[in-house]
């Protein structure tokens, strides 16, 4: 007999892996919701019951296991983020799973693939554009562009096509200040 990822009693062969969307699991330090059917806590014991999809269970002490539920979710156009010196790219989804102390990060990408990160592993920019004045600063620096802009031959304005092609400028960068002059650089 199998069972779902709600705990239940399944007879489909296939083992579902518990939502790494909507669930994070630490248990002795280490994320191990990948690898993760069911999980539910035995007040008998007084351990989380953790099932494996190798189908082996075992016990795991309270204080043993962060069970995180009801992520952040974060939207990736308003986020850069770098791990170990390199720009992940191709973001879908973002869920922001805490603890208190410590945030997990799950990213899904766009070739399918979900990756957990410790949030102090990244590095996390957020895009000036995040509230609306700084976004109107922004159309109204476009707009004025496209009045003022010098013209290629062909007619086409030049300062426009630049600004037509920014969808992201970080926080830490010195345009954000005229976009955004509450922030600081």
């Amino acid at each position: 007999m199998r069972y779902n990822r709600y705990g239940k009693k399944s007879k489909n062969k296939k083992v579902l892996l518990l939502n790494p969307r909507q669930n994070m699991i630490i248990a002795n330090g280490k994320n191990i919701t990948p690898d993760v059917v069911f999980c539910q806590y035995n007040p008998q014991t007084r351990k989380y019951d953790i099932k494996f999809k190798t189908g082996k269970t075992y016990a795991y002490g309270y204080n043993n296991v962060t069970w995180m539920r009801e992520p952040k979710v974060l939207n990736p156009s308003d986020l850069r983020i770098v791990h170990d010196t390199k720009e992940l790219f191709g973001i879908t989804e973002i869920f922001v799973f805490g603890d208190g102390d410590n945030k997990y990060w799950h990213v899904c990408f766009k070739n399918g693939s979900e990756r957990d990160y410790e949030e102090s592993t990244l590095k996390i920019i957020s895009s000036c554009f995040n509230t609306p004045a700084s976004k109107d600063v922004f159309n109204y620096l476009k707009q004025t562009a496209d009045l003022v802009s010098l013209r290629a031959e062909d007619g086409t304005r030049l300062l426009s096509k630049q600004y037509e092609k920014i969808d992201f400028v970080g926080e830490d960068k010195a345009f954000s200040a005229y976009v955004n002059p509450n922030t600081t650089i």
